[in-house]
């Protein structure tokens, strides 16, 4: 993966994603420190096969990230969000007030890393805390398969 072009793009910082994603210290999906007290309901019964196509979502975008697709950690985070977005849809996630919480949280987070706000290794801590409580509350406990959770 060849270093961007783009000035705004702190030194170093494609080559440190790529090699963050290539350790799997980015695990999944984004996750949000949600202090939401909603009760969240979901299917259960479509949980199985909305984890794969899941995973294979997050798996194509660790690729991408890989080749250097990604120019910012916010494009990266647009695409991991997606595939949260599809399984909570898939899953029938209610109230989905609480993934669009945490996606407007972890967008801001990619946000505070790509402006140089934020360290990125602070930002991808951040990130997994988020993903792990969301899923937890959102789930009842359980973390979709395949996160790296």
């Amino acid at each position: 993966m060849s270093q961007p072009t783009d000035p705004s793009t702190p030194p170093g910082y494609a080559i440190g994603v790529k090699a963050v994603l290539m350790r799997g210290v980015l695990g999944g999906t984004c996750a949000l420190l949600i202090a939401c007290a909603s009760v969240t309901s979901f299917d259960k019964s479509v949980v199985a096969s909305a984890e794969a196509k899941r995973s294979r979502a997050i798996s194509e975008c660790r690729q991408s990230a890989i080749d250097g697709e990604f120019r910012t950690l916010a494009a990266y985070f647009d695409c991991d969000l997606g595939a949260d977005r599809e399984f909570a849809a898939a899953i029938r996630l209610t109230p989905m007030r609480v993934f669009e919480s945490y996606e407007h949280r972890v967008r801001a987070l990619a946000i505070s890393a790509d402006t140089g706000a934020a360290q990125l290794n602070r930002v991808l801590a951040s990130k997994r805390m988020m993903e792990v409580e969301f899923w937890r509350s959102a789930m009842g406990g359980a973390v979709p398969k395949g996160s790296g959770l």
